[in-house]
Formats: structure tokens, C-alpha cells, sequence
């Protein structure tokens, strides 16, 4: 059996929490824990694996995100919580050269059509209509 010392506690590093994490995650898995033991170590193992969550997502906050702005330079932006580092860049639009190698917007988030090309697209069916009668 795996050796008890107190891993939530603030001093012990993200390594050393995963590895306790592991160690939890092994004794459990074993089946040969009493049931009282199991539950005070799957209630251990919660707990670090908030801890660990939170170390990652300060680590997160600190990440630097790299833009490329107009002049092709590489400019460090702040990571921002909601992801988009455009926001807190000073760089205007990319180039069209580098706009090419831009990840596409996928559908689901594109607009709806608009109300003129719903109209055409129903003119053209009323057509198709016909032919098929």
C-alpha cells in the first residue's frame, strides 16, 4: 500500500500531487481497500484533483499567446480568460498572405443566411417544382 502523507497541503508541487493522484487512483483500482479506506482516499483524490485543476488554470493565465502583427513580427500578448488574445493586440489584421493560413470559422458558428439568399434559393426550388410534375 502506498504511503499516506498529506498531498493537499500547500507547499507540495503539481508533480507531487499527480503522483499521489496516481497512487489513489492504483489502490482504488486494486479492489483490496476496505470500504471506510477506499472513501477517505477516492475523498482525497477529489481534493487534488481540484488542486491540480487550479494550478492549471493559474498556469493557464500566465501563457503568453504569440500574434503575428502587420510588419510579419512575432509580439507577446497576455493570455486573456476568454481566450481571444485579438483583443489585447495592438497589431492591426494580418496581410492576406498570412490571413490565408487563418483557421476557418466553422459553420455552426457562421451567420444564418440572410433574406435575400433565402428568397433566391426558394425561387430556384419553385422552379425545380415544376419540372418535377
Amino acid at each position: 500500500m502506498s504511503s499516506k502523507k498529506n498531498s493537499t497541503s500547500k507547499e507540495s508541487s503539481f508533480e507531487d500531487d499527480l503522483q499521489r493522484l496516481e497512487e489513489i487512483v492504483n489502490d482504488l483500482e486494486s479492489g483490496k481497500l476496505p470500504l471506510d479506506s477506499a472513501l477517505q482516499q477516492f475523498e482525497s483524490g477529489v481534493k487534488l484533483v481540484r488542486k491540480c485543476e487550479q494550478t492549471l488554470s493559474a498556469a493557464e493565465k500566465k501563457i503568453e499567446m504569440l500574434v503575428q502583427g502587420m510588419d510579419n513580427n512575432l509580439e507577446a500578448v497576455p493570455f486573456n480568460e476568454s481566450g481571444d488574445a485579438e483583443e489585447t493586440a495592438t497589431a492591426e489584421k494580418p496581410s492576406p498572405d498570412t490571413a490565408k493560413h487563418q483557421p476557418k470559422e466553422p459553420k455552426s458558428k457562421q451567420a444564418p443566411p440572410s433574406a435575400a439568399e433565402y428568397s433566391d434559393a426558394t425561387e430556384d426550388d419553385a422552379d425545380d417544382e415544376d419540372e418535377l410534375y
